[in-house]
């Protein structure tokens, strides 16, 4: 990460004033603006190697990008680290970066972060943004929400666009500090007017869920539609979903799909199991068995516990696929293991007539206890008709099942 050519030229005129050697810090600064690099080398270097800080960072500068010399980074990095341990900012900046990536350095993140504090402690935006990422992660100190939060913030004061959303992000959430939904409205503001894609998907939320700012669905769509169209997964699925139910925008299934379809390739695991649903229903275009079952399929192995349910549904019915008892109820199953009560129903049904699995009124029993505990009302009459059909000691040991499945749900 050298300098900019403008960069280093700037530097080196605020430090003309406060060095004991202005005069051939000025005249290799002539030379190297007039491309006579061989003429700046000659007056940079005896300085350099008197300790001359300033002059450190210009030959760092010139091994770093190969002004008038093999291009060294091993050289760069010498120079970069004395001016640096003298205090020089920029200097710091850059040997945090060298450190982090291992750049003709030895990879050292716990050095990276030392020289990003110095940077960042010096009201460098960059360092600061880059050690509250550090912070956040772990990554070289010991994470520390908190202190990350107060560098991302120093960041976003200088006006630093992913350190405003990140931390909005955080105030949102509540890590670092107390929830403060206002105040992540404002940084997300901040953020999301220069562009920021991420920023402007988490405002959408905030004006969707009445967050910190009064319910607006009409803005969440607008935030959403500028998230959306830089390709931001999480704001193509919820503007599918505000299209689906009119909700800030007119209803329009087409819309919705398109939306959905996008978001699902990109990923998200939401979108793709309400594409399977509207592709199935012929929602917006027409029934395509063989697409639903593909993105079911896909939200399923994600771990999505609707589309394992609905997945197991497809293939229990052969829809877009021959029919296959087994495998469906082994989605049934998945689901049914994370608290999904309609999956529950239907695995205690399958247990019932033996479809897909061994039939077993008992694990039947067991299911529909749990199905109707997560509000299913079918399973509630199914439990009423099994508690008198069972025997005593078989009701007795379903609940103690049950209950034991109950307290570990996720």
């Amino acid at each position: 990460m050298p300098f900019p050519r403008q960069a280093l030229i700037a530097s080196l005129l605020l430090g003309l004033a406060c060095n004991r050697h202005p005069k051939d810090l000025d005249r290799g600064m002539e030379a190297f603006q007039r491309q006579d690099y061989p003429a700046a080398m000659a007056l940079w270097q005896p300085l350099a190697e008197k300790g001359v800080a300033q002059a450190q960072v210009s030959l760092a500068e010139m091994f770093a990008r190969g002004d008038g010399v093999p291009r060294n980074m091993a050289e760069a990095a010498k120079w970069y680290r004395l001016a640096a341990d003298q205090g020089v900012a920029k200097a710091q900046l850059q040997m945090a970066w060298m450190c982090a990536q291992g750049e003709a350095v030895k990879k050292d993140p716990a050095e990276a972060a030392r020289y990003y504090r110095k940077a960042a402690d010096q009201g460098s935006a960059l360092a600061q943004y880059n050690l509250a990422v550090m912070l956040d992660k772990g990554d070289g100190v010991e994470r520390s929400p908190a202190e990350a939060l107060k560098y991302y913030r120093l960041a976003a004061d200088q006006g630093d666009p992913n350190a405003q959303y990140l931390a909005g992000w955080f105030c949102a959430r509540g890590e670092g500090l107390k929830k403060d939904p206002a105040q992540a409205v404002a940084l997300l503001t901040k953020a999301a007017g220069q562009g920021v894609a991420g920023a402007q998907s988490l405002l959408g939320w905030m004006y969707e869920t009445g967050e910190g700012v009064p319910a607006d669905p009409a803005q969440a769509a607008t935030w959403y539609r500028k998230a959306a169209e830089k390709g931001d997964a999480l704001a193509e699925c919820q503007l599918g979903a505000l299209c689906a139910a009119g909700t800030g925008v007119p209803k329009d299934p087409a819309q919705s799909l398109k939306w959905y379809r996008l978001a699902s390739e990109h990923g998200s695991a939401p979108a793709q199991a309400a594409l399977g649903w509207m592709l199935e229903r012929g929602e917006g275009a027409a029934k395509d068995p063989l697409e639903a079952l593909k993105w079911t399929r896909k939200a399923a192995e994600q771990g999505s516990a609707d589309a394992q349910c609905h997945l197991g549904a497809l293939l229990a019915k052969g829809a877009g696929v021959r029919k296959d008892p087994v495998e469906a109820a082994q989605w049934y199953r998945k689901a049914a293991d994370q608290g999904l009560a309609q999956a529950q129903a239907l695995l205690g049904t399958a247990c019932i007539s033996g479809e897909g699995v061994a039939k077993s009124p008992q694990e039947a029993y067991v299911w529909f206890l749990l199905a109707k505990a997560g509000g299913d009302a079918a399973s509630a009459r199914a439990v009423e008709r099994m508690e008198r059909e069972l025997a005593p000691e078989d009701v007795a040991e379903g609940q103690k099942k049950a209950s034991e499945a109950w307290r570990k749900r996720p």
